[in-house]
């Protein structure tokens, strides 16, 4: 990877003296080290002494930042490693039960509480539609509990009813 000169500040060179380097044809701090500091020298306008502060200034640059030495070995170096045996697959199932349970079931849910029929021409007295009833409704439609208008109230308490019971 190259080291622009322009990235780093190299002692005694300032814009103008980067400029003439870059015209030279220095463009990296591996050109001022490749080309050295008599060589560097030949720019005008760049002294001997400034160029060979340049050229140990971009060395230093470059020791600083070249990468540490990688403590691995090569691949010819290493043997290979055994595969690593494969895992036990998931465990088996349980044995399915052929005893009946011994716990007792839950009591069964008790019998709804029954719901007076809406009267007729109320807000309770309405289909699915939300229009009030035609009356050609039977009395058996009517006595069947329902969920609307003021019987969810009580339909409500007795659902609350029921999950009490059942977590008692």
């Amino acid at each position: 990877m190259a080291h622009p000169i322009t990235d780093h500040a190299l002692p005694g060179i300032a814009a103008g003296r980067l400029r003439r380097l870059n015209e030279a044809g220095y463009h990296t701090l591996e050109d001022l080290i490749q080309a050295g500091a008599e060589r560097v020298a030949t720019v005008p306008h760049i002294p001997l002494p400034v160029a060979q502060r340049a050229v140990e200034a971009a060395e230093q640059i470059l020791e600083q930042q070249a990468p540490e030495p990688d403590p691995m070995p090569t691949p010819s170096q290493t043997t290979p490693e055994p595969l690593p045996e494969p895992e036990p697959g998931p465990e088996p199932l349980p044995e399915p039960l052929t005893e009946p349970l011994t716990e007792p079931l839950p009591e069964p849910l008790p019998e709804p509480l029954p719901f007076p029929a809406p009267e007729r021409g109320t807000d309770t007295d309405r289909g699915h539609s939300g229009r009030p009833s035609d009356g050609h409704h039977t009395d058996e439609e009517h006595t069947s509990p329902s969920i609307t208008g003021l019987n969810i109230r009580a339909t409500l308490w007795s659902i609350v009813q029921a999950i009490r019971d059942l977590l008692r």
